[in-house]
C-alpha cells in the first residue's frame, strides 16, 4: 500500500504531551487543549522495518480533505484507541519483573488486587511507547475504580506512562513533590509530561488536577 492509503481516520491515534510543546509546535498541526496537558494527533504508517511503525502529524490539511473538525477527530481518536484494546493497565510488580526476567506481563485483574496492599499501577500500552495517554480512556479507569472502590490519583510519568494509587490516606502534596523531583532527576526534559498530580472520580468519571475544588473547563471528558 502506498503511504496515502494509510491516511484516514481509522489510522488516527491521540498522543498527550505537555502545554509547553505547543511552543515548537508547527501552526497547521491540530490538538486540543486538557487541564495543563494537550492532546495531539498521529496516523500510524506501518514500516518495513519489523514491529515498526511511523507517525504522521495529523493538520488541518489532512482534517480538511477527510471533511472533520477537530473534536471530531479527537473522538474518532478515541474511539479508534479504545476498540484496538490498546491501552493496559499492569501492576507495578509485572512491569518490574518484566523488566528484569523478562517475564510476560499481566494486565491488572480484581483477583490480583485482592492480594495486594496499596497497589501501585501502571497505565500504558504493550509498547510502553507514548502510553500516558491510556489516561483518556476512563472506560478503563472506571474497572480500576471499581475494582479497588476509591477514586485514583493519577502520577505523570513520562508520556509513555502513568501511575495510578488509591486515594485512600494518600498524602496529595507528598505526592506532588514526588513527582516534581522525579521529573527532575530522573526524566529527560522532551518525554516530562507534567508536575502535577491529576484525580479521577469515580462517581463523575473525569480527571482534574488533584486540589481542584470546581471541575476545570478543560477537564478531561469521558470517552462515550
Amino acid at each position: 500500500m502506498r503511504i496515502e492509503d494509510y491516511i484516514i481516520p481509522e489510522n488516527v491515534i491521540p498522543i498527550i504531551r505537555n502545554k509547553q510543546v505547543l511552543e515548537d509546535l508547527p501552526k497547521d498541526n491540530i490538538f486540543i487543549s486538557k487541564e495543563d496537558l494537550v492532546i495531539l494527533f498521529r496516523i500510524e504508517i506501518p514500516m518495513q522495518i519489523e514491529t515498526g511503525v511511523g507517525l504522521i502529524q495529523v493538520t488541518d490539511k489532512i482534517i480538511d480533505l477527510w471533511g472533520m473538525n477537530t473534536q471530531e477527530v479527537y473522538e474518532k481518536a478515541l474511539k479508534n484507541m479504545q476498540e484496538r484494546d490498546i491501552v493496559k493497565i499492569y501492576t507495578m510488580d509485572s512491569v518490574l519483573n518484566h523488566m528484569l526476567s523478562g517475564t510476560q506481563e499481566e494486565e491488572v485483574s480484581k483477583e490480583i488486587l485482592e492480594q495486594m496492599e496499596s497497589p501501585l499501577l501502571v497505565i500504558t500500552n504493550e509498547k510502553h511507547t507514548n502510553g500516558a495517554v491510556g489516561i483518556l480512556n476512563t472506560d478503563k479507569l472506571q474497572k480500576v475504580y471499581e475494582m479497588v472502590q476509591e477514586d485514583l490519583y493519577i502520577l505523570p510519568s513520562s508520556i509513555h506512562e502513568c501511575l495510578l494509587i488509591s486515594k485512600e490516606k494518600m498524602d496529595l502534596q507528598e505526592l506532588r513533590e514526588m513527582v516534581a523531583d522525579i521529573n527532575e532527576k530522573e526524566v529527560i526534559p522532551e518525554e516530562r509530561l507534567s508536575d502535577n498530580v491529576y484525580e479521577y472520580s469515580g462517581a463523575t468519571k473525569e480527571i482534574t488536577i488533584a486540589g481542584n475544588n470546581t471541575r476545570e473547563k478543560g477537564a478531561v471528558e469521558h470517552i462515550r
